[in-house]
């Protein structure tokens, strides 16, 4: 089963002082071939990066196995959030989106501390692994 490793993790990842735990991790997984990254996680990463680290985070990042979005992505985005907002919840529109395409794929999303996925990955039904705890 693949790993949708969230911005969160690939944050610690890069990092030269994040998280040992996260590290270790993701890089086994690497290893196993499991990890996959979609546009909005590569755009979120990439975004953050140094000028003098990007095209070294870009190439790490294009390794991976690429989740497509569809347009039916965004029904469902725009259904969950409407789920997560009768509940209170206005989490930011990318998580969902992350969240959404990691569940087509059947993938289980990584995040580290994210506190948004928990409750989106209960209104999906998506397998969600903080790697914070």
């Amino acid at each position: 089963m693949a790993v949708l490793a969230d911005t969160s993790c690939w944050i610690e990842y890069f990092h030269p002082n994040g998280a040992r735990e996260v590290k270790v991790k993701l890089r086994d997984a690497i290893a196993l071939d499991r990890v996959a990254v979609c546009g909005p996680v590569v755009c979120e990463v990439l975004r953050g990066a140094g000028q003098a680290d990007r095209k070294r985070i870009q190439s790490a990042l294009a390794g991976q196995l690429h989740l497509s979005q569809e347009d039916a992505d965004w029904l469902e985005v725009a259904r969950t959030l409407g789920d997560l907002q009768k509940k209170g919840l206005q989490p930011p529109i990318l998580d969902v989106l992350v969240s959404v395409m990691a569940n087509r794929h059947a993938a289980t999303l990584w995040h580290f501390g994210d506190r948004h996925f928990a409750p989106i990955g209960r209104i999906l039904g998506l397998e969600i692994v903080d790697l914070k705890r």
